[in-house]
C-alpha cells in the first residue's frame, strides 16, 4: 500500500485511484513484473551499447539510488542529469518537472 505514495515525487500527489490500481494489480502480473525488476540483472551489458544517452536521476529516489546512475556513467556513453527533487515515477505524477 505504501509504495505507490512513495514512489510519487509527493505523496499527495498520488491519488487513490492509482494506489487502487496497484493494489489490485492481478498476482500474475505483480509477480512477472517483479520478477524483470529484480531478477532480470543486465549489468554485464552495459559496457556493450554504443548509442549515447541520458540517465535522469531523481535526487531523492527511494528506489534507485544516486550511486546507480553514476555507475551507468561510468560504464556507457552517457549523460546523467539529475532532478533536484523527490520520488521513482516522475513521468507519471509530475512530468512537467
Amino acid at each position: 500500500m505504501g509504495f505507490v505514495p512513495n514512489a510519487a515525487s509527493d505523496p499527495f500527489l498520488c491519488s487513490s485511484t492509482q494506489e487502487e490500481h496497484a493494489v489490485h494489480m492481478r498476482l500474475g502480473v505483480a509477480l512477472e513484473v517483479a520478477r524483470i525488476i529484480f531478477l532480470d540483472d543486465q549489468w554485464g551489458f552495459l559496457d556493450t551499447g554504443t548509442v549515447p544517452c541520458t540517465v535522469v536521476q531523481v535526487k531523492a529516489d527511494f528506489v534507485t539510488p544516486p550511486g546507480v546512475a553514476e555507475y551507468m556513467k561510468r560504464m556507457m556513453t552517457v549523460e546523467v542529469v539529475v532532478i533536484n527533487t523527490m520520488g521513482h515515477f516522475l513521468q507519471l505524477f509530475v512530468p512537467q518537472r
